[in-house]
């Protein structure tokens, strides 16, 4: 990698801010991660950004990017170091005032093919609610499978979001995580992945789950719902490794932690046949990323939608309100 003198600004070259990144936190690393760092970015981030500048570098093309990344066949894990490196690279250039927010956060390393969705079924969830009131896990894996929520956005949901009365809950923000060059990093942004606002109703079981989970409120500085016994937050590695677990205690290793959202979303197309509803419920910038999800086969919903019916029927009519314009704050 050319090494050069470098006077950093927010409009300079994002190749030559990778350079400046690298030389001057290369000491805080091994050799061999060293090493592993500066290939990715010779011959991996170099040659796509170009003379692309650093303030122009946004989340929409870093996850084109990666996405590219997954098409060419890279190893899942490859493509996950590159975006730690970049990840890292934006860090820096937040903490020297060069951006405002690291664009990284809201890119996912790599996307299944939508044939690989898996999805929750009828035995699963009662076996789930079998186990209800054993975990804070399993709190926060039901409450994610009930509203169709990613995990970022269950973990950082606070309290002051929710009003149990009206039977609605504001989404508007998530916990993310992401490395910095030294440590992995887990804070509550304002915002969700694709930026928008959403209400949403809560089913009669969700709001059973909030109320046991008040009962056992530990004052936190985030207000946050779902915490760990101590009051502290749920780390993401935490989650999944318990997550995990719990999906091999029911059989389905098979299943990752956003194909609960997968289920639901699965659900409430297959009851409503209305993706532009199911767009609103997901809180999807675009229509285009809605349509990924009827890949799910048609005796997988209905299996699933069996189960679900008997928990939260109501909830489906509530959210056809909700779209009429009749549910409001």
């Amino acid at each position: 990698m050319k090494r050069e003198r470098l006077t950093i600004y927010p409009e300079m070259p994002f190749n030559r801010w990778c350079v400046y990144w690298f030389d001057h936190t290369n000491c805080r690393r091994t050799f061999t991660t060293n090493a592993k760092y500066e290939e990715i970015i010779t011959r991996v981030i170099q040659p796509y950004f170009k003379n692309i500048a650093l303030s122009e570098v946004d989340t929409h093309m870093i996850q084109n990017f990666i996405n590219g990344l997954v098409t060419r066949g890279l190893k899942e894990s490859r493509v996950s170091m590159v975006r730690l490196v970049i990840s890292a690279v934006m860090v820096y250039a937040v903490n020297h005032n060069l951006i405002s927010r690291n664009p990284t956060t809201l890119a996912h390393s790599a996307k299944r093919k939508a044939s690989q969705i898996n999805i929750l079924t009828d035995d699963n969830i009662r076996q789930l609610l079998a186990i209800q009131d054993s975990s804070i896990y399993i709190s926060v894996i039901l409450f994610t499978l009930f509203l169709g929520l990613r995990i970022g956005e269950t973990l950082g949901l606070p309290w002051n979001k929710i009003n149990m009365d009206k039977g609605i809950v504001e989404i508007s923000q998530q916990a993310v995580s992401y490395y910095d060059g030294i440590k992995t990093v887990q804070e509550i942004v304002p915002y969700t992945k694709d930026k928008n606002k959403r209400i949403l109703p809560l089913p009669d079981i969700a709001v059973d789950l909030l109320k046991k989970q008040k009962e056992l409120y530990i004052e936190n500085s985030d207000n946050l719902v779902f915490t760990e016994i101590d009051g502290s937050e749920i780390l993401y590695a935490s989650f999944y490794y318990r997550f995990n677990k719990i999906m091999e205690s029911i059989g389905r290793s098979d299943i990752a932690p956003h194909d609960l959202r997968h289920t639901m979303a699965s659900t409430l197309l297959y009851k409503t046949k209305d993706i532009f509803l199911l767009k609103e419920f997901l809180g999807h910038e675009s229509i285009y990323t809605t349509e990924f999800y009827p890949t799910a086969t048609l005796e997988e919903r209905q299996e699933t939608a069996s189960a679900l019916d008997a928990y939260f029927a109501s909830y489906l009519e509530e959210a056809f309100n909700l779209k009429r314009g009749r549910f409001t704050c």
